[in-house]
């Protein structure tokens, strides 16, 4: 087996506040725009992106911060991190399981599906009831 690699993004909701795991990317330029992006949001306060080299066993081999952004009171201030870690910060919080975020799609996906079907029964119910008058 080879080593699989993977970009964890963090956020911080408010300076000095915990880490939360937000989502995890396999391509590094895709997680670093995601974070950028989410910077933009007035409730993030911070983000960080982090690589995590899984051995063959499943145990991370190599950890490090490759991005690194906070919101300021002069602006935005981004940095990116070269050195490697053995582990993670001990203010980051353990990663969700992927099945939360998968489940979190699902629902979404469910509700969504039904207030389209809502929408469709309440317009058929207006049609009829204008053709029957």
């Amino acid at each position: 087996m080879s080593l699989q690699t993977s970009y964890e993004v963090y956020t911080q909701a408010s300076p000095g506040g915990r880490w939360l795991l937000d989502s995890v990317h396999g391509e590094r330029d895709l997680a670093i725009h995601e974070g950028r992006k989410m910077l933009g949001e007035r409730r993030i306060a911070a983000v960080r992106v982090i690589q995590e080299t899984l051995a063959p066993d499943g145990h991370p081999s190599l950890t490090r911060t490759v991005f690194h952004a906070e919101q300021g009171h002069a602006g935005r201030r981004a940095t990116a991190d070269t050195h490697a870690a053995a582990a993670l910060p001990a203010s980051v919080d353990e990663p969700a399981p992927a099945q939360a975020s998968f489940t979190r799609y699902i629902i979404i996906l469910v509700l969504s599906v039904s207030g389209i079907g809502l929408a469709a029964i309440a317009a058929m119910m207006a049609l009829m009831s204008l053709l029957e008058g």
